[in-house]
């Protein structure tokens, strides 16, 4: 049976009116009890409600009052609040009940996604964990019996990081002697040692701005018959985008070999300079 007709939609509670003189309504019995679609102009079928009331829809589905139709990317539009599992919600999106969600490749700042293992949102650039801080472990490693370096006295030298040690979100690039961090804001403990070289200082470097991010602790390790001492830097950085940084240290007097630090010489080797790092932005 087919029939000429205006259509009137309801869908979740929240009813329509849709224009429609040229839709042909074809029900799939006499009045329509077991269900019945609609064709367009073309005889194509564009909808269909079944005998339980259930819709469906080829193409976009718009609410709101504009009265233009959805584009092709466009499945479903909705210009006010929808509530799910809820009645009158207050936000645009509200859910009486969890909500599951997967994985994503997306770009865009925020995206909310579940890896399999952690929630994580995407926030300039990366995507950040949502349930832990992001822990960066940096340090100057050296093998068997090895030294700290030689310390010398007159200038701002580099203390190196050679070895990347912890880093689960992939936020740092390590390239001896520098370090890259994406942006963000991050939260550093920096332990600088040095020994027998008097007054010595820390600084953590922006070189890519070539300007100082943070300055360590003013230390003293005695030229003679002295200990080892460490220069600490402790502080957070904001960076609005990547940028890269160095360890650097002034001494008093030039020690040389063991300056930047004296080896434990137990078989493990040593770890001299050491950079913690959290994301915590």
């Amino acid at each position: 049976m087919k029939k000429t007709f205006m259509l009137f939609l309801v869908v979740m509670g929240c009813a329509g009116m849709v224009m429609a003189a040229d839709f042909t309504a074809i029900f799939d019995s006499s009045n329509g009890s077991s269900g019945y679609s609609w064709q367009d102009s073309g005889a194509m079928e564009v909808g269909r409600i079944d005998s339980d009331g259930n819709l469906s829809i080829r193409g976009g589905l718009r609410l709101d009052t504009t009265g233009i139709k959805c584009t092709t990317a466009e499945m479903m539009i909705i210009d006010g609040k929808l509530g799910i599992g809820i009645v009158n919600p207050m936000e645009l999106l509200e859910v009486g009940g969890g909500i599951r969600i997967g994985n994503s490749t997306g770009s865009a700042n925020g995206i909310i996604r579940w890896t399999g293992t952690d929630f994580e949102g995407h926030k300039a650039g990366s995507w950040t964990s949502l349930t832990k801080t992001p822990y960066i472990l940096l340090a100057q490693r050296v093998g068997g019996g090895g030294e700290g370096g030689t310390a010398t006295a007159g200038a701002w030298e580099v203390q190196s990081v050679n070895a990347e040690l912890s880093d689960e979100h992939s936020i740092c690039t390590v390239v001896p002697p520098y370090f890259t961090l994406l942006p963000g804001t991050y939260r550093f403990s920096i332990t600088a040692p040095a020994y027998c070289v008097g007054r010595h200082q820390a600084k953590l470097q922006n070189i890519t701005d070539a300007t100082v991010a943070l300055l360590g602790s003013a230390e003293l390790s005695p030229q003679t018959n002295g200990s080892q001492t460490s220069s600490i830097i402790r502080g957070q950085v904001t960076i609005p985008a990547s940028k890269s940084f160095q360890v650097m240290h002034s001494v008093e007097f030039t020690k040389s070999a063991n300056g930047y630090g004296v080896s434990m010489n137990f078989g493990e080797g040593s770890d001299f300079l050491v950079v913690e790092i959290w994301k915590i932005n």
